[in-house]
């Protein structure tokens, strides 16, 4: 009964970690930082390839970038495993549209 106890409060403490970190655009920024670090600011050019894109389609990228799995996206979003993967379909089916120069190499990350 004791662990039982000890596991309900370590997953209501990451849940609501998750829950703050879902909301927390701060967060989003340096998650964004890190990524453009490692990518040669992929995420800035993205932003600015593709402007009238949602917030959360350049999380969504982001994390897509990042190669963060499909289930991990939708613990973080909050939403289930199927919307995370009808987002990808849109916005792969957005960059796909735009029919830029650079659409290959946004497209490759995915």
């Amino acid at each position: 009964e004791g662990n039982e106890k000890l596991r309900n409060k370590i997953v209501a403490e990451v849940s609501d970690i998750i829950t703050e970190l879902r909301n927390d655009t701060t967060a989003h920024q340096e998650f964004e930082a890190v990524i453009n670090a490692q990518h040669n600011n992929i995420i800035t050019q993205f932003r600015h390839d593709y402007p009238t894109l949602k917030e959360k389609d350049y999380l969504l990228y982001a994390y897509l970038v990042a190669q963060l799995s499909a289930t991990t996206i939708a613990v973080l979003i909050g939403k289930d495993k199927s919307v995370v993967y009808n987002r990808i379909s849109r916005l792969k089916r957005s960059i796909k549209e735009h029919n830029n120069a650079t659409a290959q190499r946004y497209l490759d990350k995915l």
